[in-house]
């Protein structure tokens, strides 16, 4: 499988489809197959990524590694929506930005968002400006946590820690942690793949939450379920894992599923920038950007907290 070069990585494809979207004005229908499309192809993507998460890369963690995941996602979320209900909500900010923006800053950055995405029906503007923020931000933490763990003076292990809980993307993670040390690198990696892990019920119990925040009339739970529409594309993403978990023979093809699921998830996001209302981009960016700056400080606090607790 080709790698993915660095300027047909995700962020920059967004950037592509929304410069193109500008010269092809009134093109509604054309811009209508691409959200269908997009939609598509960002579930299959998500699918062919449940091939990198080994079931016996969790188990090297045991119960601490899930339950130090764990607390550090719950803080995340409880933080975002303190932060969105006392301040962003005034402000008009959408609750699925809301969402999005925590579900990438708390799990594992666009790889999260695009899983929840179809599962809260998220539109391609919110998708596009949530990854956007996640990248920005996933960008930064590169330059950012290397002279950050020397300065803290932090251990291979409490910096492969800190990494895999407080930078959004796995890339920047592997990127970051090993510019300290090989220890680092492989300390992060699989406290990351852990975080990642979390996919998986979190998008089932979004299914549910959004079903509820949608209906607050009285008519019972039996309507509400009805309603509840099923993310079977993580049962696919299960399925990869479990496949390529209990059969190591053909672990071999998992950097090509991996490149795939890049090389789709780019796409995605080509198609979703060149579906984007502008307007909405240029109203919201900023609210956007100030929002995943103020959870992700929180995050690098939570986290290092977190490191000096229980590593």
């Amino acid at each position: 499988m080709i790698a993915l070069p660095n300027f047909l990585g995700p962020q920059w494809m967004l950037i592509y489809g929304i410069f193109i979207s500008l010269f092809l004005n009134h093109q509604e229908e054309l811009q209508s197959k691409a959200k269908l499309t997009s939609k598509k192809l960002l579930e299959l993507s998500i699918i062919l990524l449940g091939s990198k998460l080994l079931i016996s890369d969790i188990l090297t963690l045991g119960i601490k590694g899930m339950a130090i995941t764990f607390l550090s996602l719950s803080l995340i979320f409880i933080f975002s929506s303190l932060l969105y209900h006392f301040y962003f909500k005034k402000k008009k900010m959408e609750h699925k930005l809301m969402q999005l923006i925590s579900a990438g800053t708390a799990i594992c950055g666009g790889s999260a968002i695009a899983a929840i995405a179809p599962v809260i029906k998220a539109t391609g503007p919110q998708v596009g400006l949530s990854m956007g923020v996640v990248f920005i931000l996933n960008a930064a933490a590169i330059f950012i946590f290397p002279p950050l763990g020397k300065w803290l003076e932090m251990s291979a292990n409490e910096f492969g820690i800190f990494c895999a809980l407080a930078i959004h993307d796995t890339s920047s993670v592997v990127a970051a942690s090993s510019l300290h040390s090989e220890e680092a690198l492989k300390i992060a990696t699989t406290y990351k793949l852990t975080r990642a892990l979390w996919i998986i019920p979190l998008s089932l119990l979004m299914s549910f939450v959004s079903v509820s925040s949608e209906d607050d009339s009285s008519s019972g739970l039996r309507r509400k379920f009805k309603k509840i529409k099923i993310p079977y594309f993580i049962f696919g993403f299960i399925f990869m894992s479990l496949l390529f978990s209990f059969m190591p023979d053909i672990r071999f093809l998992i950097p090509y599923f991996v490149g795939l699921s890049k090389w789709g998830l780019s796409l995605t996001l080509f198609l979703i920038g060149f579906a984007m209302d502008l307007k909405a981009l240029q109203n919201s960016a900023l609210q956007i950007l100030s929002f995943g700056i103020l959870l992700w400080i929180f995050t690098l606090l939570s986290s290092y907290f977190i490191v000096a607790s229980f590593s």
